[in-house]
């Protein structure tokens, strides 16, 4: 009986071979290969993930429903679309952050009133009888 292990250690790849001979005796081979990944172009990178059968399924189905030229493409646009809203999302709060500090401020720190709000007073106690 044949037993097959594979282990990663970077690029490399180490398999270990035990096979129980017949006198009971294990026999035990290693080999080492060099898995080469094809370059990506210039100004591009890469990323791998690992995922589930099922959610790779799932995946597949909605970008051929959704027509994307390949599971990648379909990954890409949905991820994209998503850091998006996320960074929007943050950047809207940050602002509106901003936007509440700033009224908060105004209304706690009111400026004093300039002379053509002074007089726009004067002339409207003057208007209701209270000047």
């Amino acid at each position: 009986m044949a037993h097959t292990k594979e282990k990663t250690t970077g690029k490399r790849f180490t398999t270990q071979k035990t096979r129980r001979m017949s006198d009971g005796r294990l026999l035990r081979a290693d080999s080492t290969r060099v898995v080469r990944r094809p370059v990506a172009k210039e100004g591009q990178d890469r990323f791998d993930a690992k995922l589930p059968v099922e959610q790779k399924q799932f995946f597949e189905r909605a970008a051929d429903i959704g027509r994307y030229r390949s599971l990648s493409d379909f990954i890409l646009k949905a991820a994209q679309e998503k850091a998006e809203e996320i960074i929007a999302q943050h950047e809207s709060f940050l602002s509106s952050e901003k936007d509440r500090e700033v009224f908060f401020h105004a209304l706690m720190n009111p400026p004093s009133p300039n002379s053509r709000l002074q007089n726009a007073m004067k002339d409207y106690m003057a208007l209701i009888g209270r000047a």
